[in-house]
Parts: C-alpha cells; structure tokens; sequence
C-alpha cells in the first residue's frame, strides 16, 4: 500500500479539542476512524497478520509495520494526532522543526548535557497507552481498551508506523514535562528529539544528570549511559548528530567518511553493467547524506546533481539491468 501523507488541515489545538477525546461508544470510535465496527474488531484478533515485521541496520533493529486496514486507522490516528498543540521544547514531528532546529537551540550553551532514552518506542507500553486515552483523552474504558489494542504490538508501541512518534511523545508528555520543570528551575533549555534529551545552560549542576535519571525511571524509561555526555568546557560539542563548535553547526566527521565510502562503491557499480543488480539503494543513501551536509557546506549540491545525471543515465539504460545468461 502507497504510504500516505497525515491530514491535519493546518489545524493545531488543546488535546481536549481533539476528536478523539472523550469517545464513550465504539459507534462514534467507528465513525472518527472512518472504518466499521466489524473491521475493527477483527484487525485486534488478528493483530500480527497486519503488521510487516523485519530487522533494519547494523544493530538488527526490529521494525513493525503496520498493512492493510490497520495501517490506513494508524494514518488516521496520526493524522489527528499531529494536530494537538505541542511544547515549544519539543523539536520531533513538528512543522517547520528539524534535528538541525533542535541542535541550533544549544549554540550558546557553555554547558551542555545530553542523554538518550534506551529502546523509547518498545519500552512504551500497551499499558502506557491504554492510560494515555483513559486519563489523557478521557475516552471510556472499553475505548481506551480497544484504541490500546489497535496501537500496540507485542504489548508496545510499534517502531515503524505513523503513530509511533507522536505517540511516543504524548504517552510520556508527563516524563518530558517533568523534566523540562526541573530545566527551567536550574536555568537551563531543553530540547527534545524523538528520544534525544538535551539540556544546555552557563553551568550545569552538580548531580542534575541523576535528577534526570531518576525522573526517566520513575516513568518506567531508562536511559543509554554510553550516550550520555556532559560537555563542559569544550570546544567542540555534539547534539542530534551535528557538531556545535564556535557558534556554528557543522556535519561530524563520520558523515563525511561514510559518503567518501558510498562514493567509492558508486563508482565501481556506474562502470561496469551489474547484471541485475539495481542501485537505487545506494542512491538514495548517498543523496541522503549529500542532502545532509550541503545544508551546511552549499558546494555539495553540485554533487548530488552529478550524482542524479549518472543515476539517470545508469537507469535509462536497459542492459544495466538485464540479468547475464
């Protein structure tokens, strides 16, 4: 199925403006999630036959994904939760905001704090989300129930459907909010980035990093302790993968060294006819990275549009793709 884009009609409003708030009947679930009751019901009995799951990555990460009529209700819950207003620190899922955006809040900080939430969608819990709809949205037990259901595998929140990030977010906006007060009393920012916490400030506190821990597991989260990094007094700091050196951002060094491998591929595989083999992977990622740094560095757009000749050449050549006898 064609991935479809979220409809939110330019509208943005309190949570308890929202459709789905205070729903008490699954008729009037039904109606707001333009699918039949019957539907529905059998999309939660038979769950895990609706969902594309695969591994992703180096690190083998498990993607869930959801298909059919339970992917088209995902779009539509997302679309109706990308509407709720959101907090000025949070930078993920929201128009116009960007990791670069959520690096830029931290330019001036002398010190800067960063830390990662371990596993954020898989440790959101079905019943975390059963609660989010009970309390939050106020919808009756039964809806909460079946809304829960319907945005939940293996008893969490799925890692690669539309609903994932806005409501890994609201889940936990109580976490985050927590914690964006215990910013504010030390006189620091913070930002937030899918699962990317920073805080920046003229100093960081001594044991402010266990203050945050301790917050984040009080909410049944834990935090990765090799990517947390307290950065003092130097030079060079690093936030959602951008360095921050001088007052400027800039592309790590990695990125760079990543391309400079792509590009080597790339032109092993545009010499020679591949028997086959298509390289529409490999495009995308180079065009991926190149898209990355010229925001940065403007003189790597002449790249990608040497890069995009030679795809289209490589493409529009019919024996680049004909399999050997």
């Amino acid at each position: 199925m064609k991935k479809k884009k979220l409809i939110t009609h330019n509208k943005s409003y309190a949570i308890d403006k929202s459709p789905l708030y205070n729903i008490q009947y699954t008729k009037r679930l039904s109606d707001i999630l333009q699918i039949n009751e019957d539907t529905i019901f059998s999309l939660i009995e038979n769950k895990t036959k609706n969902y594309n799951c695969f591994l992703q990555g180096k690190k083998k990460r498990e993607i869930q994904s959801p298909i059919n009529e339970l992917y088209l209700i995902h779009n539509r819950l997302a679309s109706l939760l990308a509407r709720v207003k959101l907090p000025d620190y949070l930078y993920s899922g929201v128009k116009n905001r960007s990791y670069i955006d959520n690096a830029k809040a931290h330019l001036t900080g002398e010190e800067i704090i960063t830390t990662d939430i371990s596993a954020f969608f898989p440790s959101t819990t079905r019943t975390m989300i059963f609660w989010f709809f009970k309390n939050k949205l106020k919808c009756s037990h039964k809806i909460a129930n079946i809304l829960a259901d319907l945005c939940s595998i293996d008893e969490h929140l799925p890692t690669g459907s539309q609903i994932s990030m806005p409501l890994a977010y609201l889940v936990n906006a109580s976490m985050f909010d927590e914690l964006n007060n215990l910013s504010e009393k030390n006189k620091l920012i913070m930002t937030v980035y899918v699962d990317d916490v920073t805080f920046s400030g003229e100093k960081v506190p001594k044991g402010f990093k266990y203050q945050v821990e301790r917050i984040i597991k009080k909410h049944k989260h834990n935090i990765k302790a090799e990517k947390t990094t307290l950065y003092k007094n130097q030079s060079v700091k690093e936030v959602t993968g951008l360095i921050l050196k001088d007052n400027t951002l800039l592309p790590p060094n990695r990125q760079f060294k990543k391309l400079h491998q792509h590009l080597t591929l790339w032109k092993t595989l545009i010499a020679k006819p591949r028997n086959g083999i298509k390289i529409e992977w490999l495009y995308h990622k180079i065009v991926g990275i190149l898209n990355n740094i010229s925001y940065f560095k403007s003189g790597y757009k002449n790249v990608i549009f040497a890069i995009q000749k030679e795809y289209h050449q490589y493409k529009n050549t019919p024996a680049n793709y004909k399999k050997a006898d």
